[in-house]
This record gives structure tokens, C-alpha cells and sequence, in this order.
């Protein structure tokens, strides 16, 4: 099956942070340390005991801290519900839970979720085609197909949009329409392999090998073994 819907995940790039850092404690001290009582002097090997103690006491807060960051940083989707409850104004954060929710299979969650990131910020990048694919898995294609072009509005540059726009096009019949968008994906992104894969299935189905050889020309440079129809094609329109 060449055709796969395609999601954007949480932004990559993005650190989820590696919790609290542990300094080196450097801690100098004179041959002879003094108690501030002017008179007692500090039994031999106090100060260094109180300084351990201190350093062990710091080691056990940061232990604790670090474990408690860790229960969300092992669960990304426990990490964004987090994120989402302590920095609820964020329609990033919103956004990325968002799309955990769908890849985890709770569409009705994540049409919510990217729902309050566009209240929040109505341009955020790759919110709407997220939520095309919330409308498209519900069998809504035309607000699908109205959230694919406000992502194309407000992220021109944004190669999914115009895959997804494509199959959903596909599945209605229009079949120029989808290879249009497949296309204009391409010349965002050369290397888009799904792409490239449904206009070879397409164009080859057609019969338009000529077309079908541009096309998978470009997934065998990219290493792709070919089944043998398409190498021979390929053979008998080299260009």
C-alpha cells in the first residue's frame, strides 16, 4: 500500500529537557577551620562531616526532582498532558498533545487538543492539517479538505498539507486534482517517498509509463528496489 496519511508529529527539534544538572560543589577550606564562637575550636574532622551531609542532602533533592521529571519525560504523552497543565496558554504545547492523542488512537482528544491550540494561536504551524486528519478519519472531507488549505495559508511551505489534500482528493475521484497536489509536495520536498510512490502506482495504473518512469526513476535513485514491470519500464523509457 503506497498511500499513507500523513501526521505531523510533535515539532522535532523541540529538547523535552534533561531535568536539573548536578554542580560540582567546590568547597575550599583553610589547614585549620574555626567555628565562629570566638573562643571553641571546630573538633578535628567536623567541617568536612557538615560539608559530606550538606553535599548528600543536595544529591537527594536533585535525585528526587530528577525522578519526578522523569515520570513524563519516559511517556511522551504523559510528558504533553503535563506540559498542557502547567503551561495551559501554550498552543504548542497543545498542539503536540494533540497529535500524541491521534497516533495513540484517541481522535476525539486530539480534535479537542488542536482545537484549543488554534483558540490560542490561530497560525500555529501544522494544527490545521492535523485536525484535517481528525476530520478525514471522521469521515468529515470537506471540513478536512478546508483544514489542509488553511495550513497551505498560514504554512505555505508545508509539504504534508499538500500530500494529504492529494489523497483525500484520490479517494473522491479527482484524480487530477490529487496528482496536482502530489506534485506541488515534490516541489517542496524532492524526496518525499510516499509522493513519489503514488504518482508511480498512479501514472503506471494509467498506463502512462512514461510518467510512471519519472516518477519511480526518482525512488530507485533513492535506493528503492522496483518490482520488475517498473525496472523494465524504467529500461524502456530512460531519459
Amino acid at each position: 500500500n503506497f498511500i499513507k496519511n500523513k501526521i505531523s508529529p510533535p515539532a522535532k527539534g523541540v529538547s523535552l529537557g534533561k531535568g536539573p544538572k548536578c554542580k560540582t560543589l567546590n568547597v575550599l577550606y583553610s589547614e585549620r577551620e574555626r567555628c565562629t564562637a570566638p573562643v571553641k575550636e571546630c573538633p578535628k574532622g567536623e567541617g568536612v562531616k557538615i560539608i559530606l551531609i550538606i553535599s548528600l542532602l543536595i544529591i537527594l533533592i536533585f535525585s528526587c526532582v530528577t525522578i519526578y521529571r522523569n515520570k513524563y519525560y519516559k511517556n511522551k504523552l504523559n510528558f504533553w498532558q503535563n506540559a498542557t497543565t502547567t503551561s495551559p496558554s501554550f498552543a504548542f504545547n497543545h498542539s503536540n498533545l494533540g497529535a500524541m492523542y491521534y497516533l495513540d488512537g484517541k481522535i476525539d482528544g486530539a480534535e479537542i487538543e488542536y482545537k484549543k491550540a488554534l483558540v490560542l494561536n490561530y497560525y500555529e504551524p501544522m494544527v490545521h492539517n492535523n485536525l484535517g486528519l481528525v476530520y478525514a478519519n471522521q469521515g468529515k472531507l470537506k471540513e478536512a479538505e478546508e483544514e489542509y488549505k488553511k495550513e497551505m495559508e498560514v504554512n505555505p511551505g508545508y509539504d504534508n498539507a499538500y500530500f494529504n489534500l492529494g489523497l483525500l482528493y484520490f479517494g473522491e475521484g479527482r484524480y487530477d486534482d490529487a496528482t496536482n497536489n502530489w506534485k506541488k509536495t515534490l516541489q517542496i520536498n524532492p524526496n518525499y517517498v510516499d509522493a513519489l510512490k503514488a504518482l508511480t502506482s498512479y501514472y503506471y495504473n494509467q498506463k502512462n509509463y512514461e510518467e510512471a518512469a519519472l516518477y519511480a526513476k526518482g525512488l530507485l535513485q533513492m535506493g528503492f528496489e522496483l518490482p520488475p514491470d517498473l525496472l523494465k519500464i524504467l529500461q524502456l523509457n530512460s531519459f
